[in-house]
Formats: structure tokens, C-alpha cells, sequence
């Protein structure tokens, strides 16, 4: 079982190079790398070559020059990507060494499933306050629990669970942290022409 990692990303280099880094720290290295980047026209190139320094050829990277807009970017990236899952990253996410190796083994243990896609915890989701966390609370913001059920809110936020201990089934996934079998975007894309609240997808 293979994977891409699609990035998108905008004039964030320093976020991206971390990013891509935590992906070559990868317990399970993915097929390919694929960025695509509608940074400016000086940050793109050198984005770019940031990304093959860290790379260093171990790997495929594929890096694409978009027009803006998270949505589209990740589109675009999934047009090119040839592996059988592909994960979405976000330029500002640093995973952990066996995220992918932890979340291939969900897709090979539900194998035959019907699986929408699978995605893992965002470990930094709870560094807010206690009154960040109880004002989301009290006006039905979107928010990590940890003793909630993982649900849309009638404001239409949503509730993450913040490090299940058991694989769970959930209503929605992070757009910017999670993945899905590419053949899921033979039918399914990213909506861009929704690009407020991209994070739920």
C-alpha cells in the first residue's frame, strides 16, 4: 500500500520546511511528496529548493505552482498523485515520527470497510486556555474533548476527540490533517468555492 502527501501551501517557507521534514522523519516514507504552493514568485522558487535540499532525492517530490485558494491546491495535488492513499497536510502541521505508520495500519486493519477516509490526532489542538476552551464551549465553537462524542455542533462547529483511545467513527474529518483512498477523488473533490471554514471536510 502506497502514499502521497499532498501540501499546500502560501508564503509560509518556514512552515513548510518543517513540514516537510516531520515527513522525511516518517517511520513510513510515502511514494511521494507533492507541495502545491501559490506562494509569490521569489518564495515559490525558493520554496522549492528548500523542499529538494530536505528531500535530497530519497524520495519522488513533486512541486506545483498553483493559483491561491487551500481548496483548489488540494485538488490540484490529488490530480497528481499516484499513490493509493493520499494524505493532506497543511504547510503548518509537524507530524509525529509514525503518524502514516499508525494510520496505514487502520486502513489495513478496515480493509474492505467502507472507510470515507481516516485521520489522526492533532497533539497540539488543547495549548489554549481554560477560557479559550470555555468560551468555545458556551457558544457551540468548534473544539477538541476529550469526553465528548465527536459530532457537529448547532452553530455548525464541531467537536474533534483529542487522543481516542480506540479507532472511532467520527462525522467529519480536518481537512488540514487527514487522508482518504485516491480513488475517492475520482467522485469526490474539494468544494472551491467554499473556501471559509475549510478545515471540515
Amino acid at each position: 500500500m502506497t502514499y502521497s502527501i499532498v501540501v499546500p501551501t502560501k508564503d509560509r517557507p518556514l512552515d513548510l520546511q518543517n513540514c516537510v521534514r516531520s515527513i522525511m522523519n516518517q517511520t513510513a516514507l510515502p511514494y511521494e511528496i507533492i507541495v502545491s504552493d501559490s506562494s509569490s514568485g521569489k518564495i515559490n522558487k525558493e520554496n522549492k529548493q528548500y523542499c529538494e535540499d530536505i528531500v535530497k532525492g530519497k524520495l519522488k517530490l513533486n512541486h506545483i505552482s498553483t493559483s491561491p485558494g487551500v481548496n483548489k491546491q488540494r485538488n490540484t495535488g490529488a490530480n497528481e498523485a499516484t499513490g493509493d492513499i493520499i494524505f493532506f497536510v497543511d504547510d503548518d502541521i509537524v507530524m509525529q515520527k509514525d503518524y502514516a505508520e499508525k494510520v496505514l495500519e487502520v486502513y489495513k486493519m478496515k480493509k474492505g470497510e467502507n472507510i470515507g477516509g481516516v485521520q489522526g490526532t492533532i497533539s497540539n489542538y488543547f495549548n489554549q486556555t481554560w477560557i479559550n476552551r470555555t468560551f468555545k464551549k458556551l457558544f457551540f465553537m468548534t473544539r477538541a474533548s476529550i469526553n465528548e462524542k465527536s459530532r457537529f455542533l448547532p452553530s455548525l462547529g464541531y467537536i474533534y476527540i483529542y487522543m481516542p483511545k480506540e479507532i472511532i467513527e467520527v462525522e467529519a474529518l480536518s481537512a488540514g490533517l487527514c487522508s482518504y483512498y485516491r480513488n475517492v477523488f475520482y467522485e469526490f473533490r474539494f468544494d472551491e468555492t467554499f473556501e471559509r471554514c475549510t478545515d471540515l471536510e
